[in-house]
């Protein structure tokens, strides 16, 4: 049955006999992961050193600073995961498949799609941190001016959730 089925698909989209080897399936195994993770690592890289570096940098603010700061975080923690692994996924996967079946149009306009998705959950998240985000940050402990800096730097910081979700999709 399996061989019928590979005869159908070899029918159906007949490969020139000129293509190079797969170096994923015919080559070496470890290079080929090093090659595919190079990236992903340079990226959690950079973001860890930019953590860090805002933490550095808040820190000279004082305590105040430091304490709205990591009430802010994990409402944005919440909206990267959300909009990178969540909805970002299915963005890629979606993407990646109508590439993979040549169909150029389809992937175009999923790219534009995903554009609007993003812009629809950035300005979510915005209105979301400006009409709850106070109550929010009083209810992780915030008080005083540790929650009126927290609000000060969650209006700026989901001011721009639409760009951060734009980017987060593409």
């Amino acid at each position: 049955m399996s061989a019928t089925l590979a005869s159908e698909v070899e029918e159906a989209s007949p490969l020139p006999d000129n293509l190079p080897a797969n170096k994923l399936i015919h080559g070496p195994l470890l290079p080929q992961l090093i090659r595919l993770a190079l990236p992903t690592a340079a990226v959690l890289f950079m973001t860890t050193l930019l953590n860090v570096a805002e933490t550095y940098f808040v820190s000279a603010l004082g305590l105040n600073a430091i304490a709205a700061a990591s009430l802010v975080v994990p409402a944005l923690l919440l909206m990267t995961t959300v909009a990178s692994a969540g909805i970002g996924g299915g963005v890629s996967s979606a993407i990646a498949r109508a590439v993979g079946a040549r169909r150029q149009d389809e992937a175009e306009s999923l790219a534009w799609h995903a554009l609007v998705i993003g812009a629809a959950g950035g300005g979510l998240f915005s209105l979301l941190a400006l009409v709850a985000g106070p109550a929010l940050y009083r209810s992780l402990g915030g008080s005083g001016a540790s929650l009126d800096l927290a609000v000060l730097y969650s209006n700026i910081l989901f001011g721009g959730a639409i760009s951060s979700w734009i980017l987060l999709l593409l």
